[in-house]
């Protein structure tokens, strides 16, 4: 034998103010993972549908990579464009592993102990209500930053300049 203990444990359900703030983590990175795929049919220029139908068993990891890829492919790995769009996307990668920990995690509780989240590799405390609406409004502000960036700004505007260019190659190719 290794060694190892086997240890109990317990199932915990939440409170009802930490089951709706759990909710409201999972619909706001609904609306994170939206904003992914509308990013990618931004910058591969496809159609609404043809993005869904592209990325409908994808998660939230690869549609960030594949944002990165894209974006490099169109502005260049060290535009402004591409960099700023690489922050945006690491802010979302850190909040979609948090989300991530307390959706997937077993929640659990011991003998007069507060609630742990167990992962299957050990124990956390579980967030409280609090925190998981922080966590909510965090996703929500990153969502708008990023859709904002795609329709509006910094997206929007690195897309006409890269179209802008291609037509002045081309036009330079008509030419000759």
């Amino acid at each position: 034998m290794s060694g190892a203990q086997n240890t109990t444990v317990t199932l915990h359900m939440p409170s009802s103010k930490v089951l709706a703030a759990l909710g409201r983590v999972t619909i706001r990175h609904s609306l994170l993972d939206l904003v992914l795929t509308g990013t990618i049919k931004v910058l591969a220029e496809l159609t609404a549908t043809e993005a869904q139908q592209a990325l409908e068993y994808e998660g939230a990891r690869s549609k960030r990579e594949l944002i990165k890829k894209l974006a490099i492919a169109r502005f260049g790995k060290t535009s402004q464009a591409t960099l700023k769009l690489a922050a945006i996307l690491n802010s979302c990668g850190k909040l979609t592993d948090k989300r991530n920990r307390y959706v997937h995690s077993l929640w659990t509780t011991g003998k007069g102990e507060a609630a742990k989240l167990w992962d299957g590799g050990g124990h956390q405390k579980a967030p409280t209500a609090t925190q998981l609406n922080q966590l909510a409004d965090d996703i929500y502000q990153v969502a708008r930053d990023l859709n904002e960036a795609r329709l509006k700004g910094f997206i929007f505007d690195a897309m006409q300049n890269a179209k802008g260019t291609q037509a002045v190659k081309k036009a330079k190719r008509d030419e000759v």
